[in-house]
């Protein structure tokens, strides 16, 4: 299995995972760069993995489709005009043969979003539910259900590597390391991080034990961060949903 990093639009990220003469895409936004991916590889589509129906994971649908008309689609109830196969949370799917996915039910960044865990690779591929240092926006969730997805985020195998769909490492640890200074593997990262931008280098995939380590939306129950966000938000209740609300809304104000 090769898992090729495709760029798109400003910041998104389209993942091809090819085997042998076969591929399947993950979120494709842009139907020219997944098409020329896929061409430039020699590889045959043969299903798409949708994590979310917002137009920049799915744009690039139709014209795939119409080069590869039997590729086969899995996806959350809510992606519009396609036949796909509706999937939900634990169940496990093949699309590729030999090649096994876990499907993980992430809602909060949409209510039915969805995430899928290569079981053999321990790779996951997160959409927008999770980002290095960060979490998608609360479009249609709210804590309760931003709290039941970083459980089960932060409950897989810590060697798992994380292939999210968007760039925003860099700017989600500036709001780190402002929300929690004391914590020097924000410190460490950040300064990573700005070298491989500095020369055009993603920094996605990254790591579960990396997040674990950095990122406030899996520590929502640490004292660290529970006492700063009760300093910012007197009166708080310290339950892990209104912690990750009060998080949440802390990085919409950020600039």
């Amino acid at each position: 299995m090769h898992i090729h990093t495709l760029p798109a639009l400003t910041d998104n990220y389209i993942w091809m995972i090819g085997v042998n003469h076969d591929a399947l895409m993950v979120d494709p936004g842009v139907g020219e760069i997944a098409l020329a991916a896929l061409q430039t590889e020699c590889l045959n589509l043969k299903a798409i993995l949708i994590t979310h129906s917002h137009h920049d994971h799915i744009g690039g649908i139709d014209m795939l489709l119409e080069r590869y008309p039997d590729a086969q689609l899995f996806g959350p109830a809510s992606v519009p005009h396609f036949q796909l196969k509706k999937v939900h949370h634990d169940e496990i799917i093949h699309p590729l043969p030999d090649m096994s996915f876990r499907v993980i039910a992430t809602p909060g960044h949409t209510h039915d979003h969805l995430c899928y865990f290569q079981l053999d690779e321990q790779a996951l591929f997160c959409g927008d539910a999770l980002f290095s240092a960060g979490c998608g926006r609360l479009f249609e969730g709210n804590g309760e259900d931003l709290w039941v997805s970083m459980q089960r985020l932060r409950a897989l195998p810590e060697v798992t590597r994380v292939f999210c769909a968007h760039e925003y490492t860099a700017s989600n640890l500036r709001f780190v390391q402002d929300l929690w200074p004391e914590n020097s593997h924000v410190v460490d990262y950040s300064q990573i991080v700005t070298k491989r931008r500095q020369s055009q280098q993603p920094t996605i995939p990254s790591m579960i034990d990396l997040e674990k380590s950095i990122n406030p939306f899996l520590n929502w129950d640490h004292p660290q961060l529970i006492r700063r966000i009760c300093e910012q938000n007197p009166g708080i209740s310290t339950d892990p949903a209104s912690i990750l609300t009060a998080l949440r809304q802390a990085k919409d104000r950020f600039r």
